[in-house]
């Protein structure tokens, strides 16, 4: 496991990089990350990429949108995860429901979502007045990878969001497909698959080959 001290290295240089500039300098030059704590929880990580043009219209109703979602569904947003969205979860079948929730939330926009459930090393820190939390583990490129190999419009999940849904998984998709993918006995990753939008040219169900 990496020191305390080379993880707030990490976390500086990606704050740097993706958080305003006032929040990084007065977190890592003026306390210079000493009001930095470590986590160790396990969490569900929902990343969501649109595919919008940064600074179109369509990008501003997108994160209009996930801010929304996020907090009308008890989840936390990793503002450091841009240009895509990483949104915090304790509970998985929160997580879930905002993940089919935004798939319904912005006309003309389709999400590739992934879910991923596990052990993560959270870092929190106050400046300009509010809190901020940064998964600063290898998971946020696990959850990166589910949305990356999700065909848009659909919900990739982990094993581990698998499991810990659990049977809530059926009682929250409704009439949504579920593809499960095996190594042998061991589920690798489902994909909820949802019914096209009523106005959609083309679904995710045409992408996968399913009209």
């Amino acid at each position: 496991m990496q020191s305390k001290s080379t993880m707030i290295e990490a976390l500086s240089a990606r704050a740097q990089r993706t958080l305003p500039d006032a929040v990084w300098h007065e977190a890592f030059v003026e306390q210079e990350g000493r009001g930095v704590s470590i986590e160790q929880c396990t969490l569900t990580l929902l990343h969501a990429d649109a595919g919008v043009r940064a600074g179109s219209d369509s990008a501003d109703r997108v994160q209009s949108q996930l801010r929304w979602l996020a907090a009308s569904h008890g989840g936390r947003i990793d503002h450091s995860a841009a240009p895509g969205s990483l949104t915090l979860f304790k509970d998985a079948r929160s997580a879930l429901r905002m993940a089919l929730a935004l798939q319904h939330s912005v006309a003309d926009v389709q999400f590739r979502v992934g879910l991923y459930t596990g052990h993560c090393t959270l870092a929190v820190f106050r400046a300009q007045e509010r809190q901020w939390a940064v998964v600063v583990g290898a998971e946020r490129k696990h959850a990166a990878a589910m949305a990356w190999n999700a065909v848009a419009g659909t919900v990739a999940l982990s094993a581990g969001s698998h499991e810990a849904l659990g049977t809530a998984l059926d009682d929250e998709v409704g009439g949504a497909m579920v593809s499960e993918e095996f190594d042998g006995a061991a589920l690798v990753q489902a994909t909820v698959i949802l019914p096209p939008r009523p106005e959609a040219f083309q679904s995710s169900f045409a992408g996968l080959g399913l009209t």
